[in-house]
């Protein structure tokens, strides 16, 4: 593939994906408010008119027959504006065409028939149009920008044959009519753009070129028949009876290349490798990266110069400006959280679907930013929250009225920024967690034993809920009951350096909190010295630094507690976990850590400082070692470790 064909490819697949984002989203915001959805229908109808254009060339003829089938229902609402709409059941029906689609683009190897989803949508623009006539009209109506079979035309007409072995034949297509139009401004092309048939018209009787005059006839030819895949190119006329075999005799099999098939990794990129960008941020880096230069350009000279003093105002300067440079970076990636909230809308109106169940979600917070590897890992484990909370939260209709509450359950997401972190928030009217039931199922599946129960806080129980194969529903469901989900929310959190909260009132409802950083690349850490080694850990991770006093260490139960302000807390060491020397309480420091609304005291040798670090990968050979998380590279060059947390207080309970 040709980096043009590349080029059209990614572009095609970036904003068809973006189109059916914002369809998705208008259709929702339109089903959801009191108004007319018909407002809707203008913006519909140019989404799925530009969406079958674009398929169709890029020889999806299935997509393209669905979308243009869209446009004609859109169209004969446009038109005829009828007053009697189910806006739930246009809903559907559009976001299950909108599933089609996204299945077609995610496996473009396989396209699925389109019967059933054009069937749909044609069926419903039957009941609307109340006769086969008004909805035959309309499907006229909706293709009165196709080109004609047989275009007139003043001047000669060229067909174009191609090989039988041509992949991607709607896109050499558009190369012949781009590069033929460059000679002539006014030809028509028949199959048209709209066409949805296009693929199979190309492959049948090839392409057709109806010029305005018989200026640059020659050289048109000529470019035509150079074009990749073109088996031959005559007048219309000159090449009759000629079939798209026998045109131009095929090249023996062995001798080219195996038809290729378009693959998902060479077509379909990863939306999430693409980001938009304002043009006035760019024209700020810019600017900030001329006056690094010029920065840079000054420290030299002091330096040459001798002068110490300047040479250390210069230096002080290039860091200012690279510290603001790196700031200025970080925004290019930091993107507010709107999309992903309409994403999860359409999960959670999907879930009330299948469960039968009225929920009124709402959100607020749609500016924050985070940063979008932030978005991509978190968006997983908040669609499992609010399926959750619509399946095991929120009560069915008829307990509700009977608890006194509304018949529609509210749910509601939120984001805010605290901080250095960045907080998620999903709330539910339902329920709430019945915590006897918690434990009754934790004790039955063996994971506390009862001698630990009188001891457990409501935290601690329900943190229970967050341990693989944990779940309270008897039976399962589609959405649930399996013993998966909060797990995969509580370790995907994890490795996102944040940390997870549940709070309930049984018969009023459930809050869940998430609470991660803004960005991946940079984290503000403590730097310190414990087993003999530098390492550093996230400040949000310390609650604060002591130093224990004599008589405050004590045993209890086997593991070593320090007393500090009233409060015991159990000792970590590093030293335990890694087989290093155990030096005197007495001669180090107590960092207090949270993990799972529990408290510890780690034992280290020694504070370094506190600084922003730049987050590295782990290396291979320390892949698997417990309590990492990653790796920085100090000022002198050497690596620094970052612990984790959670992980590390793991393994030390496991220990």
């Amino acid at each position: 593939m040709d980096e043009f064909q590349k080029e059209m490819f990614d572009i095609f697949v970036f904003e068809t994906n973006t189109f059916l984002e914002q369809l998705e989203t208008i259709l929702m915001q339109a089903e959801n408010q009191d108004g007319d959805i018909l407002d809707a229908v203008p913006e519909v109808f140019r989404i799925m008119h530009t969406i079958k254009s674009s398929s169709a060339m890029m020889g999806f003829s299935n997509i393209s027959k669905l979308a243009h089938s869209m446009e004609d229902l859109f169209f004969y609402l446009r038109e005829h504006k009828p007053t009697q709409v189910d806006k739930k059941r246009l809903t559907d029906i559009v976001l299950f065409g909108v599933d089609y689609i996204k299945r077609n683009m995610a496996d473009p190897e396989e396209e699925e028939d389109a019967t059933d989803a054009i069937q749909e949508v044609s069926g419903y623009l039957k009941l609307l149009s109340g006769s086969a006539a008004e909805q035959s009209a309309a499907n006229q109506g909706g293709a009165d920008n196709a080109v004609p079979d047989h275009a007139e035309s003043s001047g000669p007409s060229i067909r174009v044959r191609f090989k039988p072995n041509c992949v991607m034949i709607g896109l050499r297509a558009f190369e012949i009519i781009h590069k033929a139009s460059l000679l002539q401004n006014d030809l028509v092309a028949t199959p048209g753009e709209d066409d949805p048939e296009a693929e199979t018209v190309l492959q049948q009787d090839g392409l057709v070129l109806a010029l305005p005059s018989s200026d640059h006839l020659e050289e048109i030819l000529a470019q035509v028949k150079a074009s990749p895949f073109v088996s031959g190119a005559a007048l219309v006329g000159e090449d009759a009876g000629a079939s798209p075999d026998a045109a131009a005799p095929a090249p023996p099999a062995e001798t080219g290349p195996p038809p290729m098939r378009r693959r998902r990794d060479d077509f379909f990129p990863n939306s999430s490798n693409y980001l938009g960008i304002e043009v006035k941020k760019l024209d700020k880096l810019i600017n900030l990266a001329g006056e690094m230069i010029i920065a840079s350009m000054g420290s030299s000279h002091a330096f040459d110069q001798g002068d110490e003093e300047l040479t250390h105002r210069a230096l002080e300067d290039l860091h200012h400006l690279i510290l603001e440079m790196q700031d200025r970076v970080l925004s290019l990636r930091m993107v507010s959280v709107k999309d992903m909230f309409h994403k999860l809308s359409r999960s959670v109106r999907d879930a009330e679907t299948r469960l039968q169940k009225e929920i009124h979600f709402t959100t607020s917070g749609e500016d924050t930013a985070l940063d979008r590897n932030v978005i991509d890992q978190v968006f997983s484990p908040l669609m499992h929250i609010l399926r959750n909370a619509v399946d095991h939260g929120i009560e069915p209709e008829y307990e509700r009225l009977a608890a006194g509450k509304p018949s529609a359950g509210q749910v509601h997401l939120s984001a805010a920024i605290e901080g250095d972190l960045a907080v998620l928030r999903v709330q539910d009217d339902g329920k709430g967690i019945d915590k006897n039931a918690v434990l009754a199922k934790a004790l039955a599946s063996g994971l506390v034993r009862k001698d630990q129960v009188p001891d457990m806080s409501d935290e601690e129980i329900l943190a229970l809920l967050f341990l693989p194969g944990f779940s309270t529903r008897e039976q399962v469901t589609e959405l649930s009951g399996r013993g998966v989900g909060m797990d995969v929310v509580h370790e995907s959190v994890r490795k996102l350096n944040g940390r997870v909260t549940i709070s309930s009132v049984l018969g009023q409802g459930t809050r869940m909190e998430l609470r991660i950083p803004l960005t991946l690349t940079i984290l503000d850490a403590m730097i310190m010295k414990a087993a003999g080694e530098v390492c550093a850990i996230p400040i949000s991770s310390v609650r604060e630094a002591f130093r224990p006093e004599e008589g405050s260490i004590r045993e209890a139960n086997g593991q070593d507690m320090v007393l500090h302000r009233g409060q015991c807390y159990q000792i970590v060491r590093l030293s335990d976990l890694y087989q290093a020397p155990n030096p005197s309480y007495m001669d180090g420091l107590m960092l207090v850590l949270e993990s799972g609304g529990e408290q510890y005291a780690l034992f280290i040798d020694d504070v370094v400082g506190q600084q922003s670090i730049v987050v590295k990968p782990i290396p291979p050979l320390l892949k698997g070692i417990p309590g990492i998380y990653g790796c920085t590279i100090r000022g002198d060059g050497k690596v620094c470790l970052i612990i984790d947390v959670d992980g590390l207080l793991k393994s030390m309970v496991k220990r």
